[in-house]
């Protein structure tokens, strides 16, 4: 599919339009592919390696495997690198960091936790917070949670 899908954009179709009836990707239906500006490092590796070998604008990858499924990316355009004032740089590279540390704690925690025999799931409370987590725009439903 991802092949047919760049065939035709390299034949000119609009990528708006081809992204929308190919993409299973809800948010990639509604804003026809575009995902704005990003930083190299932001974005699944093999998606960021492919996206930031594209030289010149309206430029087309071949299809990429990615994490999250097969992609054609356009390159739209590149801004240059800006200047960063280093108070600012040193926020937010704490900021990443201390995100990344308390991910990985929880990570390792939950993974700890998860194969002790002992362990047993609360279904009431599972259920109860399903309930009570809202739906955003965009997302995939839920499935009802199982019953014992």
């Amino acid at each position: 599919l991802a092949k047919e899908a760049r065939a035709r954009l390299a034949a000119g179709a609009d990528f708006a339009k081809v992204a929308a009836e190919v993409s299973d990707d809800p948010t990639a239906k509604e804003n026809g592919g575009a995902l704005g500006w990003f930083a190299p490092g932001t974005m699944d590796p093999a998606f960021t390696k492919a996206a930031f070998a594209l030289k010149n604008a309206g430029e087309l990858s071949e299809p990429v495997k990615s994490s999250f499924g097969w992609h054609v990316i356009r390159l739209d355009g590149r801004r240059p690198p800006r200047e960063v004032p280093f108070e600012r740089a040193q926020r937010q590279i704490m900021a990443d960091l201390k995100t990344r540390y308390i991910n990985d704690a929880r990570e390792g925690k939950l993974a700890a936790i998860s194969h002790d025999p002992a362990m047993k799931v609360n279904q009431a409370a599972v259920d109860s917070l399903l309930v009570k987590l809202p739906e955003l725009p965009g997302s995939p439903k839920l499935p009802a949670p199982p019953r014992n």
